[in-house]
């Protein structure tokens, strides 16, 4: 695989280059009637030739997870920069890979669908206003007295029951028609667009997303020579775009540039063209990685200073203000002898007399900052709870 695609590699670099081929051909056919030192001469040009051209590379790239069954995906690296001859020599530096899991998933437009639906509702309000019985003007008195007319009784003129009244359970806005998404659906969603735009053909990784000018012109032929199409999207590893870019960006409509925290699937599907930068692309497989294979416990919200110990059977548990450190008092570490511990009076007889013993009643839990021995140390207790052991 490796030898054939540097084949391909060095096939496109000739062609793309007629000059050089066209000499190398002349070199050979006429190395034997030209004389040593001319021949010496072209050998010497034909090298530094050979030097000027851009070597194919194949960046190594970490792909855990992977079976030994499973082969990563191929994908050329671009570059965006020019070659200084004017050709396209220098457009593809090389091969690298990329995670199958990612870039080789089984996509469903039913989740793609979901994911749009989720953005589009995401942004959507609606500021339609309906005024109620209390809104509308007028209405301070009642209309007639409430006994001694023969109408119905009626306090006011703004009710809903009166013309030009108030509208009872009308819009109030404004409303807002967001809703969570599941991270597994937002993750697959983003698996479906990336496996769309590379199988298309869609998808271009460069190395560096920077241009040569700032010059919108340039960008425009920039995407013509390398078959973006009319639209693209660039990604870049962070929120600070190079110069030249954010200026030639900012003067066209079909070109947007986008950190790669922003990356969505609304927006990579409204472009025809994906471009990704190197180190965007790092991340973006990092992330996606780590979200499908990593057990991920969910603790609450809005979780507690401190956890009681499983080990210590029903007991309190505290964390200390100043040390930042478990402290766990000999008043807590016994256990009553009653396990109501409600007040109560048990009668016991034992050896034909009665004897009464008075279930004490544990302190009740402090629920805030409160401070604790000699010291005065600020501790924040919380409820006892027992172990699944009881």
């Amino acid at each position: 695989m490796a030898l054939s695609s540097f084949r391909a590699i060095t096939q496109g670099l000739f062609r793309s280059n007629p000059c050089v081929s066209c000499q190398s051909q002349i070199l050979y056919r006429s190395k034997a009637t030209l004389p040593d030192n001319q021949e010496n001469d072209s050998l010497s040009s034909l090298s530094t030739m050979h030097q000027m051209l851009p070597r194919p590379h194949f960046p190594t790239r970490p792909l855990p997870f992977l079976c030994d069954d499973e082969k990563p995906r191929k994908c050329w690296l671009e570059t965006m920069k020019r070659s200084k001859e004017g050709s396209s020599a220098g457009e593809r530096l090389g091969l690298i890979d990329l995670h199958p899991h990612i870039f080789e998933y089984s996509p469903r437009t039913d989740i793609i669908w979901e994911n749009i639906r989720w953005q589009k509702n995401y942004r959507r309000v609606n500021y339609e206003h309906a005024q109620d019985r209390y809104e509308k003007r007028g209405g301070g008195h009642k209309p007639w007295p409430q006994k001694g007319m023969g109408r119905a009784r009626h306090a006011s003129t703004t009710a809903p029951q009166w013309r030009n009244g108030g509208r009872a359970f009308g819009p109030r806005a404004p409303k807002s028609y967001f809703r969570d998404l599941p991270k597994a659906t937002r993750v697959n969603g983003l698996r479906g667009v990336l496996t769309y735009k590379f199988t298309q053909g869609d998808l271009h990784i460069v190395d560096e997303l920077d241009l040569e000018t700032d010059n919108p012109q340039d960008l425009e032929s920039l995407a013509v020579e390398r078959g973006w199409g009319v639209s693209a999207l660039l990604i870049h590893h962070e929120d600070r775009l190079p110069p030249n870019l954010a200026v030639a960006t900012s003067q066209l409509f079909n070109f947007n540039v986008m950190p790669v925290y922003g990356f969505n699937v609304f927006s990579a599907l409204k472009h025809d063209a994906l471009v990704l930068s190197l180190d965007a692309l790092n991340t973006i497989e990092q992330k996606l990685l780590q979200f499908l294979n990593t057990n991920e416990i969910y603790y609450p919200t809005n979780t507690p200073m401190a956890w009681p110990d499983p080990a210590i059977h029903g007991q309190f548990k505290h964390k200390t203000f100043e040390d930042q450190d478990w402290d766990i008092e000999e008043q807590h570490l016994q256990m009553p002898f009653f396990p109501r511990g409600d007040g109560r009076v048990k009668v016991t007889k034992k050896g034909g007399e009665q004897k009464k013993v008075v279930d004490p009643i544990p302190p009740a839990p402090k629920t805030a900052w409160h401070q604790v021995g000699e010291e005065a140390r600020w501790v924040y207790q919380y409820e006892d709870i027992e172990s699944e052991s009881n």
